[in-house]
């Protein structure tokens, strides 16, 4: 998973959507797609879906998943399949890892940037104007990261649902929301190289690489070692019990101490020993270690803070993650806000005495958590919010590992999208390498009717932002499901 740099004021970048431009560098955008991410081929399915809703003069809201590095480009050619350029909601970070050229490509192929962190209030009302006003379509990514899953649908986020209903509430005309799917797959075997890659992340633990294992199994030892690694790190114990169940109480230990020193939730209600038990997790105390003399699942570290409270039970989430795991990425979102606003605060102390003491740059430059430390090992503010947010990164890397997602069906994608994200995590590449070429099918769903126009009168019940997300993410599942 890439690690996009965090700023707490970043520039907004606005769309300057440009027809002429989009015809006359789709050919080197092809290159580039088959260049960067070997994606040779792409087929478009249900086209005139969108097709017909623009016809009829709709607004349009589009909701892919978001599988890999490469959906933009396959949905560049679902647009140019439709006869009409889209808007795209982008991160502000993927403005800012292009150069001058890049951005001015990125604006005129009508893309604007939003800040996922916040309550970005420009970006939202620049969606809503164009699916209200605009004839062309707009593209929202609900999953709001890049979690390398080809085949499942990571929880939607309600931002894109509350675009679609604030439409259309003021709307002279329909507003749809249209569901996409996008998928890829190989037309070349990859297992060769995922093999060679696979032996370079095994020694880099320094184990002795296994050939003679099945991939996948390899890919499964190697998962759940990185895990046991980061619970003794966090929680002082590795835990008993699957791989999912696990990385959501490690992921929820460290969000919960989190949420408990900026105040975001507010309340714990359960300790941390209720969170195991609704997972049949046991502890060392369970297990009869020596080590039970230490307690719960505090961290041995500074950054764990005295007084932090015990991880609460992952709040119930919408639809198929019953576990808790669909609201991660929310509370990550919201503890980032948190994190940002305190480094705000930080750096406009009223007399500058506190940028100056924490070393400050105007830019807030993120470094590293023990830069910060004082003579007494005491973290500064500064040292502690960079240390917050390094660990709020382990979450989303954490979440994007469903755990039984190879076990349940071991294909070449589904092992090459996990070894995708070791190579980023583990290696620390930029972007994971795609190893054979590739086709992906972009399949657009049945419209999904929001409101507007004349059913903006109230003759029927409204959807909620929750209702109308859980429709899409459903939908979308349906779709990759349908194309196999």
């Amino acid at each position: 998973m890439n690690r996009y740099p965090l700023h707490p004021r970043p520039q907004r970048w606005e769309a300057r959507l440009n027809p002429t431009v989009i015809r006359l560098f789709r050919n080197l955008r092809r290159r580039k797609a088959a260049g960067e991410q070997r994606l040779v081929e792409v087929a478009v399915r249900g086209v005139e879906v969108v097709r017909a809703a623009v016809g009829r003069g709709e607004g349009v809201l589009i909701t892919p998943n978001h599988p890999g590095h490469a959906d933009a480009y396959a949905m560049f050619e679902a647009a140019d399949a439709a006869g009409r350029p889209f808007y795209f909601m982008s991160a502000w970070q993927v403005f800012e890892m292009q150069g001058a050229v890049g951005r001015w490509l990125l604006t005129r192929h009508g893309c604007f940037s939003v800040d996922r962190e916040g309550a970005d209030k420009e970006a939202f009302r620049t969606a809503v104007e164009v699916v209200r006003e605009r004839r062309e379509p707009l593209v929202v990514f609900p999953e709001g990261e890049v979690y390398h899953q080809n085949d499942r649908v990571t929880p939607f986020r309600d931002g894109a649902a509350a675009i679609a209903l604030s439409a259309a509430r003021k709307a002279a005309r329909r507003i749809v929301a249209v569901p996409c799917a996008i998928k890829y797959a190989y037309l070349e075997d990859p297992t060769p190289a995922l093999v060679e890659l696979m032996g370079r992340l095994e020694a880099k633990v320094l184990w002795r690489p296994r050939p003679e294992l099945p991939l996948a199994q390899r890919v499964y030892r190697f998962a759940e070692g990185l895990l046991a690694l980061k619970e003794i790190e966090y929680l002082g114990e590795t835990l008993q019990g699957t791989i999912a169940t696990r990385r959501l109480v490690l992921a929820d230990s460290i969000l919960s101490g989190i949420e408990g020193r900026y105040g975001v939730r507010g309340k714990v209600e359960r300790g941390d020993g209720a969170v195991r038990q609704a997972h049949g997790l046991t502890t060392s105390v369970e297990r009869g270690s020596g080590d039970a003399q230490r307690g719960g699942v505090g961290r041995s570290d500074e950054r764990a803070g005295k007084g932090a409270p015990t991880p609460a039970p992952p709040p119930q989430s919408r639809g198929r993650e019953s576990d808790g795991a669909g609201a991660i990425p929310v509370r990550v979102k919201e503890a980032r806000a948190a994190c940002l606003k305190r480094l705000v605060e930080i750096e406009e102390g009223s007399d500058g005495a506190v940028r100056q003491a924490h070393g400050l740059a105007t830019s807030v430059q993120l470094g590293s958590a023990d830069a910060g430390r004082g003579a007494s090992g005491e973290m500064s503010d500064r040292a502690q919010v960079a240390a917050d947010l390094d660990d709020l990164f382990l979450v989303v890397q954490a979440f994007s590992y469903p755990g039984d997602y190879v076990d349940e069906r071991p294909s070449v994608e589904r092992l090459a999208e996990t070894l995708d994200k070791f190579e980023e995590d583990v290696l620390g590449a930029a972007t994971a390498t795609v190893r054979a070429p590739r086709r992906a099918v972009v399949q657009f769903g049945e419209a999904v009717e929001v409101g507007g126009g004349e059913e903006s009168g109230g003759e029927r019940k409204k959807l909620t932002a929750g209702e109308l997300t859980a429709i899409l993410e459903l939908r979308v599942q349906e779709l990759l499901d349908g194309i196999g």
